[in-house]
């Protein structure tokens, strides 16, 4: 019974957050993803350096940058562990990006 529940649990996160990346995906390819510069100041929420556009923020920023990094490293020991929870998360984060 605890199985079907967490396979239940499992499907609709995965669905969720399906939704939210398809959602965030069609924001960034339609230009209405609000970012920085159209809110407050132009410079980037995390470094404050450059100008805040989708792909300084998602891949030049060097404070994104490690955030991604450790993201990445943290799954990748998950693995490593070969810890079911922590397996769950990394194809939950697989299937999302």
């Amino acid at each position: 019974m605890l199985h079907i529940m967490i396979s239940c649990f499992m499907i609709s996160f995965i669905a969720i957050g399906k939704m939210l990346a398809f959602l965030v995906h069609f924001k960034i390819l339609n230009n209405i993803l609000y970012l920085n510069k159209t809110l407050h100041s132009k410079f980037c929420s995390f470094c404050n350096r450059e100008d805040e556009t989708v792909i300084h923020l998602f891949s030049e920023c060097s404070v994104t940058k490690e955030i991604w990094k450790k993201i990445i490293n943290y799954f990748k020991s998950a693995l490593a562990r070969n810890n079911a929870r922590n397996l769950f998360f990394y194809l939950l984060i697989e299937t999302l990006f």
